[in-house]
């Protein structure tokens, strides 16, 4: 008999642990009154909840190798090269990892929850407990919405999505029967999400390690941009244009310091997750702790980048001795991926994930303005962005909407580099992928990958996990992505 292969959420010591198995007990003792009684102490589980929030280390691998902005390292040694080659089937890790850590979180905010509903609040608690259950609400959100870019063929409101997990599920007691919902279903759960949780949390909530006010909002704005109705671009334009407002864009310091040493001073930051040596080292897609280079940046990637652009140095480590700065580079050699080197010499690869950033807000609010015809806008927060990162790129003149979407495409290409967009901005836009030949074919030791995908591959949507499908009563193989089954 199939049962439902979610994960579990085991609290000790108020932090998040997870195990991943066919549950044969009922795991309703989880944020029972013996473990958890107070509303300081379910706030400890949130911040747990937080902790274990590790589906964009897959989003940002998928984005990132599924794509032509990295080749092949010369340290690799077959690391991520199902992915590289666009060969992901339904048994692979990276689908299993993002769904089944998506609604680990999920259901760790549903308990959460749950049990700030339950225990007894002393006097003025009750401002602690509402906050509690915005950030939660906002983090079952987010991650719904984050299966969605992963697992929907399309945001067509009809289109198959994910199953909308709006409640704890206890095994032996409610029914286990999760079917696809369709993509208007899930972000009709969703948007309530949202909306509620911007009554909960305070606008006095600033630490952007959890969901603030600003933070829902971004989401707000990335979720209308995703949707693209005349009615839902124009949501995004009023979300954005209050969010950039509010958070302008860094300094040239401050913004390298942001990525490298994750300062928050002066930083552009909205939303991040937090990490530290024990919960992800996610400069590992790229290069190993001991420098092997899994994945090394491509020459394509490298050209649309002017001399000038301050990013050159965040998005690629030119200062490594190793890599031998560009010299070696364009002799075949590595050039080291920088964004997620580490903060600190003694843990490498350890940084924090930015989610959302003002950059975005403006690169939202431009796409959302070319759609509704307001070309002139769209162009001036290009330009905005060219200008805060000295880049010597020249926009041209949106006189078309292809024109200006096309630009903005590009610009997202550079701005939002390995944060997890590349994959699906290319599926949104309906185009494929175009590798150069230095970046798929093999240079000395280099493996050789495939060189294209085209626009209307299935491979730009990914699997839903077989572990889903064998444990799931309510999703079969005929409920499986097209082209997986």
């Amino acid at each position: 008999m199939k049962k439902i292969k979610l994960l579990i959420p085991v609290f000790l010591a108020f932090s998040l642990l997870s195990c991943e198995g066919t549950i044969e007990i009922d795991p309703g003792f989880i944020l029972s009154e013996n473990s958890v009684n107070t509303i300081q102490e379910v706030e400890s589980t949130l911040l747990g909840a937080y902790d274990s929030n590790n589906a964009y280390f897959n989003i940002i691998s998928f984005n990132s190798l599924h794509t032509a902005d990295v080749r092949i390292g010369l340290g690799n040694r077959g690391q991520g090269l199902q992915t590289h080659s666009f060969q992901i089937n339904s048994g692979d890790g990276l689908p299993t990892g993002l769904y089944f850590s998506a609604y680990d979180a999920i259901d760790q905010a549903n308990r959460v929850m749950e049990r700030a509903n339950e225990v007894e609040l002393q006097a003025g608690e009750e401002a602690l407990r509402d906050q509690i259950i915005g950030e939660a609400l906002a983090l079952r959100a987010f991650n719904h919405f984050e299966l969605l870019r992963a697992f929907a063929p399309s945001f067509d409101p009809t289109s198959p999505g994910v199953p909308l997990l709006d409640r704890v599920v206890r095994f032996g007691i409610d029914d286990t029967n999760l079917p696809r919902n369709t993509v208007e279903e899930v972000l009709a759960g969703v948007n309530d999400d949202l909306i509620r949780a911007l009554t909960l949390i305070p606008a006095s909530a600033t630490n952007v390690n959890r969901f603030t006010q600003n933070g829902v909002r971004a989401l707000q704005a990335r979720i209308a941009l995703y949707v693209d109705t005349p009615a839902s671009n124009q949501q995004a334009i009023d979300l954005t244009t209050d969010l950039i407002a509010a958070i302008p864009l860094a300094d040239p310091q401050n913004y390298q310091d942001m990525f490298s040493i994750d300062d928050l001073v002066g930083s552009e930051v909205i939303f991040q997750i937090d990490r530290d040596q024990n919960n992800g080292r996610i400069g590992t897609i790229f290069t190993d702790v001991n420098n092997d280079v899994f994945f090394s940046a491509s020459v394509d990637l490298a050209n649309q980048i002017t001399m000038t652009d301050i990013r050159r140095n965040v998005i690629f480590d030119l200062e490594d001795v190793i890599n031998d700065q560009m010299a070696d580079f364009t002799d075949g050699g590595d050039l080291i991926i920088g964004k997620y080197l580490g903060r600190e010499a003694a843990f490498p690869a350890v940084n924090n994930i930015k989610v959302f950033r003002t950059s975005e807000m403006l690169l939202i609010r431009a796409e959302a303005n070319a759609k509704l015809g307001n070309l002139a806008a769209a162009q001036a927060d290009i330009e905005a962005i060219r200008a805060a990162r000295a880049s010597s790129t020249i926009t041209p003149d949106y006189t078309s909407q292809d024109i200006a979407l096309t630009d903005i495409l590009a610009e997202r290409r550079i701005e939002l580099a390995f944060e997890g967009h590349r994959a699906y901005d290319l599926k949104r836009f309906g185009l494929g992928i175009d590798r150069l030949p230095e970046d798929f074919s093999g240079v000395g030791a280099r493996a050789e990958t495939t060189q294209s995908l085209p626009a209307d591959s299935f491979r730009f949507t990914l699997p839903i996990p077989q572990d889903e499908i064998f444990a799931n009563d309510g999703i079969s193989d005929s409920d499986q992505n097209p082209g997986y089954n």
